[in-house]
């Protein structure tokens, strides 16, 4: 089932040139593989046909707790805080920059919750920085690693934003989506996801920028604020990788049978995946024009 829906999506690659898929600067195909692999796994996978509409790739609800305590660190314009009574490690610069997500953190200790995958290789990091996005409903939950968090109306001071893209040759794209996919792709809701993650990118470039590490590290990339992560390191000219949450399998449409990835790879997917095996390592390789 994996491995069909793959092929229909490399049918994809084959029928247009998906370098001619661009909005502004960026092309926008990675974030279509990531459409169409919500909706062919809906339907090869799970059993549930969605018709080709709008698949939603949210996380989960948090129950709204109010206000939390919050204390600001550093520059103002950096927009980075605290949560009152934790000790993260700071400082302005760092050699790696960790990114986590509230629902990574499913491991529970005396201290507080454990994110097995970024923790386990931020607690052995030297000189590294943990930063989540602020979110009064995540905030205050403990954490055995207390985490930097981003305030990001505060970080959005003095970033100049890019204007409005259009999604370049997509009455091709859509025209060989229903060919071969019968997947109905979304221009309104493509185009709004790109500019949420233009939007995040300069702010995340900003951070980057600033902080100056050799490396940013997250766990699963393929949603809108990871995809912005991935393109603000290309332009900040920082490392970004992906740190796997386990074996892929053989066949997975957002790391395996890149069949027409540009040597310089995309700007919206990784640098380099870390990976807990060869096979993962085979898998990856297979068929990746980048690779």
């Amino acid at each position: 089932m994996h491995a069909e829906a793959i092929e229909r999506i490399t049918a994809i690659e084959r029928s247009i040139d998906t370098a001619a898929l661009v909005y502004s600067d960026v092309c926008y195909w990675p974030l279509v593989r990531l459409r169409l692999w919500s909706v062919l796994m809906s339907r090869l996978v799970l059993g549930k046909k969605s018709g080709g509409e709008k698949v939603a790739n949210t996380g989960p609800a948090w129950a709204d707790v109010g206000a939390v305590g919050a204390e600001a660190l550093g520059a103002a314009d950096l927009g980075l805080v605290k949560a009152t009574g934790t000790t993260p490690k700071f400082g302005a610069r760092c050699d790696a920059l960790f990114f986590a997500r509230p629902e990574e953190y499913v491991e529970k200790t005396p201290a507080g919750a454990f994110a097995k995958f970024i923790d386990s290789l931020f607690e052995r990091t030297p000189n590294a920085r943990k930063l989540e996005l602020a979110d009064p409903r995540t905030l205050g939950f403990a954490r055995l690693h207390p985490s930097l968090f981003l305030e990001l109306s505060r970080a959005a001071e003095g970033v100049r934003f890019d204007p409005p893209g259009a999604l370049s040759n997509f009455d091709a794209l859509s025209a060989a989506a229903l060919k071969h996919a019968d997947v109905g792709l979304d221009p309104a809701d493509l185009t709004a996801d790109m500019g949420k993650i233009f939007y995040f990118a300069r702010i995340f470039e900003k951070v980057l920028r600033r902080m100056t590490p050799r490396a940013l590290v997250l766990s699963v990339y393929y949603h809108p604020v990871g995809m912005a992560w991935m393109l603000a390191a290309r332009r900040a000219g920082v490392t970004s990788i992906d740190l796997q949450h386990g074996r892929l399998g053989p066949h997975h449409g957002l790391y395996t049978d890149l069949t027409v990835a540009p040597p310089e790879g995309y700007a919206l997917m990784p640098d380099r995946v870390w990976c807990w095996g060869t096979r993962t390592v085979g898998d990856i390789a297979r068929a990746n024009a980048s690779a």
